[in-house]
């Protein structure tokens, strides 16, 4: 995160998957001939923080957007800004989002995307034995798994989340993809780096909305 050369390349791929797109948010130009290892300087960007919007800003349409360009990033891009709290974003008076920071970025490939919309799938219909192969195929396993147990314990995690048969907008999301993850590194799972980037990212996003518009 202290490479700023990396991060001005970073900024130019997100400034180039914008390219002739209208999306929910913008990212700073990098001024190549005023940056160094140890500069980096962009175009100013003037918004507001998400704890201050006026009278100009329509809430509704800027969290839209927030969660608009999160799933651009990930399942359209495959790159995204793994650390999408509030100090790194800022609403323009448009209520387009105008993102900062680069330092911390993501990257998964077609076959990640894929599986996240699988596992997404699976944990909507509460498939426990779907997610526990979907853990056991991508992960890393540091010893031999017996996937019924693995199945069992997926399913445990279900009852205690959708115990009363409550819709997937009322469970926090973040907290399920959490447990999931600590219960694939109790299984001796080791899952890809990525996912837990998009995890993190996705925990964030989460938790800005419900503070926002519960």
């Amino acid at each position: 995160e202290l490479d700023f050369e990396h991060e001005a390349r970073m900024i130019r791929r997100f400034r180039g998957n914008l390219e002739g797109r209208e999306r929910s948010y913008v990212v700073p130009r990098v001024h190549d001939e005023l940056s160094s290892a140890t500069i980096l300087t962009m175009d100013f960007m003037r918004g507001a923080r998400l704890d201050a919007l006026g009278e100009r800003h329509n809430r509704k349409v800027v969290l839209h957007n927030i969660i608009n360009a999160a799933f651009e990033q990930v399942f359209v891009d495959g790159l995204f800004h793994a650390d999408p709290h509030p100090g790194n974003l800022f609403v323009l008076d448009n209520n387009r989002l105008a993102l900062i920071d680069f330092g911390s970025v993501g990257q998964i490939s077609y076959a990640m995307r894929e599986t996240l919309v699988v596992l997404a799938v699976s944990i909507g219909m509460r498939d426990a034995d779907a997610v526990a192969r979907l853990l056991y195929r991508v992960g890393v396993p540091s010893e031999r798994i017996l996937l019924h147990r693995l199945r069992d314990a997926v399913a445990s995690m279900f009852d205690k989340y959708f115990r009363d048969r409550t819709t997937l907008a009322n469970v926090d999301a973040a907290q399920l993809l959490r447990e999931l993850f600590d219960l694939a590194a109790a299984f001796q799972l080791r899952l890809p780096s990525e996912y837990a980037l998009v995890g993190r990212a996705s925990m964030t996003v989460e938790g800005i909305i419900r503070q926002m518009d519960p």
